[in-house]
C-alpha cells in the first residue's frame, strides 16, 4: 500500500438536456469548485471542510475527507464522506491554508527592499560588510588573548 495521498479527480455527470454556455453563474461557480477543498457553514454554525465531490439539483452537497468544527479555533472531528443539505447550507468558501499567508509576507518585504533607492541597497550591504569585519576582529582578539 502506498503512503501517498490518493488525487480526487472530480466528474461532471448530469441527466439533463446540455445547456452549453448558459449555465447559471452558481452552477458555474460549482462547476469550478468541483474536486477543491472547501469549507462550508451550515445554518447552525457548524463548519465543514472538505472535498466538494458532488451537487444535484436540490442543493445537496457531498463532501469527501470531510472534517466538522463546532468553532474555528477547536480539533477537527473527521466526517469521512458527507452529505449536505442545500437547505442547511448559510455560505460556502475556499479555505485560504495558513501557510499560504505566511508565504506572502516575505514578498511583501522582498517588494519593499526592491523600492528603496540603489545607493539604500548598496549602504545596507556595506553595513553588514562592516559589522561581519568587526566581528572577525573581534574573533582574532579574543584568540590572541588565549
Amino acid at each position: 500500500m502506498s503512503n501517498k495521498k490518493e488525487l480526487f479527480h472530480a466528474t461532471s455527470f448530469t441527466n439533463e438536456k446540455s445547456t452549453m454556455g448558459t449555465a447559471s453563474p452558481g452552477r458555474e461557480f460549482l462547476k469550478k469548485l468541483l474536486g477543491k477543498t472547501v469549507r462550508v457553514v451550515l445554518e447552525d454554525k457548524l463548519i465543514l471542510i472538505g472535498i466538494l465531490s458532488c451537487t444535484d439539483r436540490d442543493q445537496n452537497l457531498i463532501l469527501s475527507d470531510c472534517a466538522t468544527f463546532l468553532n474555528e479555533g477547536e480539533e477537527p472531528i473527521s466526517r469521512g464522506d458527507v452529505m449536505v443539505p442545500g437547505e442547511k447550507i448559510s455560505k460556502i468558501s475556499i479555505p485560504i491554508p495558513l501557510n499560504m499567508q505566511k508565504v506572502e509576507k516575505p514578498k511583501a518585504e522582498n517588494k519593499k527592499k526592491e523600492e528603496q533607492l540603489p545607493e539604500e541597497k548598496g549602504t545596507d550591504k556595506m553595513e553588514s560588510q562592516e559589522k561581519e569585519d568587526q566581528e572577525k576582529a573581534a574573533e582574532k582578539t579574543h584568540l590572541k588573548e588565549d
